[in-house]
């Protein structure tokens, strides 16, 4: 089985984020069961024609533009674009037995594009719900290209399936139009090559860390963390016998903002902008509690992340995030998005925690991130592409032996 995979963003892109890590994994896994996966990213972001990253052979190319018009000028270096992708599958790549797009927002075209010419099956993996995601086709966030928005319902119903991560992405895709038969929840895993013991996992490291991890993005409302924290230590620093823990803020973005605002709140000796950093595990092994504040999400990897180590999440009330509460029993410190205040509370009450309560959530944590293993996911991704493979190939042959008998 050969599966060709358009990953705009990819690693070792400083760029990608959750769900180019996500894939990456899901490339790394199929490669370990004996599957050949090649995959085409931005050349922009990956900066090289071709390389093999921890054992994923990535093509840089030069994506399409997507005009707002057919009628636009730029649309013959469109499909000049596109017509080199073309050659460089065929003379270079070889035959593909199924095509994977993620996200499906622009890179549907690409995917629909390539299918058609090059006669194999399409699926589609949602990256994200709500006005950042993949339906949000009106959100602030998405593109604002007309016909983008235009054509991309149309064509996700000629895909074979779509992923979706979870049960809001699932009812988006509904609610988009596509049949059920159509769409399939297959979740993300905790990437990480090992993951702590129980023991290990429930034990509340001493002098340990507030942290937020993954993208800094306007949708993650980071500095609504950063202002929550100053909020919540002013309280707290009246009752100085208290020792209270740093904020620790990692992942990649526009960080210059966020450290111009911890300096104006007078933070700076209890809040440490990280920016990108490759051991997000050392992070994980200090932390008390994880803060998500954001207003969407997809399924959320940091979260998942920390719940390996035993790390409690405190996280924005969005339905992903809902859900992740139930099962980890965190459902209190859910907080409204954008509400400030009420975040440094969650902050106070969490931390005003028995030690044995906090132990107690700790292990519910482990427990529930268990199921989300890189050999289930896989194993999930397999059988898909195997059953779409040869039922492609099925009405491949009687389109085939159909047309021999009218010719």
């Amino acid at each position: 089985m050969r599966i060709l995979s358009i990953l705009q963003f990819s690693p070792p892109s400083k760029l990608c984020g959750g769900a180019e890590r996500q894939m990456h994994s899901v490339h790394k896994g199929l490669i370990s069961k004996g599957i050949d996966v090649q995959v085409l990213a931005d050349f922009s972001n990956v900066g090289v024609a071709y390389q093999v990253f921890e054992g994923v052979p990535i093509w840089g190319v030069r994506f399409p533009i997507l005009t707002r018009s057919l009628l636009h000028p730029s649309i013959i270096q469109s499909w000049l674009r596109f017509r080199k992708i073309l050659r460089l599958i065929k003379m270079n790549m070889g035959h593909f037995d199924l095509l994977q797009v993620t996200p499906i927002r622009e890179t549907a075209l690409w995917g629909f594009w390539l299918s058609r010419h090059l006669h194999i099956p399409w699926v589609g993996r949602v990256a994200c719900s709500g006005s950042y995601g993949d339906f949000g086709y009106m959100g602030k966030y998405m593109s604002r290209n007309s016909l983008v928005k235009r054509l991309i319902p149309e064509l996700l119903r000629s895909c074979s399936r779509i992923i979706a991560l979870d049960q809001e992405t699932y009812r988006e895709a509904l609610g988009s139009g596509l049949p059920k038969d159509k769409v399939i929840i297959i979740p993300n895993a905790v990437v990480f090559e090992e993951i702590p013991s129980n023991e290990r996992a429930k034990e509340v490291p001493k002098g340990g860390i507030l942290l937020f991890l993954g993208r800094v993005a306007p949708q993650k409302r980071v500095a609504d963390i950063v202002k929550a924290y100053a909020t919540w230590k002013q309280n707290a620093g009246a009752n100085r016998e208290r020792n209270l823990p740093i904020l620790n803020i990692v992942g990649g973005g526009n960080i210059d903002d966020l450290k111009n605002l911890v300096r104006s709140l007078g933070i700076q000796g209890s809040v440490e902008v990280v920016g990108y950093y490759e051991n997000i595990e050392a992070f994980l092994e200090k932390a008390i509690a994880i803060i998500n504040a954001s207003e969407i999400e997809g399924m959320p990897n940091s979260v998942l992340e920390a719940c390996s180590y035993g790390v409690p999440s405190i996280l924005s009330d969005i339905p992903i995030h809902r859900e992740i509460a139930n099962q980890t029993g965190m459902v209190e410190f859910l907080f409204p998005v954008g509400d400030v205040k009420a975040l440094s509370e969650k902050i106070e009450n969490y931390l005003s925690m028995k030690r044995e309560d906090m132990i107690q959530k700790r292990i519910q944590c482990y427990e529930y991130v268990q199921g989300f293993t890189r050999e289930n996911r896989d194993s999930a991704y397999l059988n898909l592409y195997t059953q779409i493979i040869k039922g492609f190939s099925v009405q491949y042959k009687e389109f085939k032996e159909g047309s021999s008998v009218l010719g």
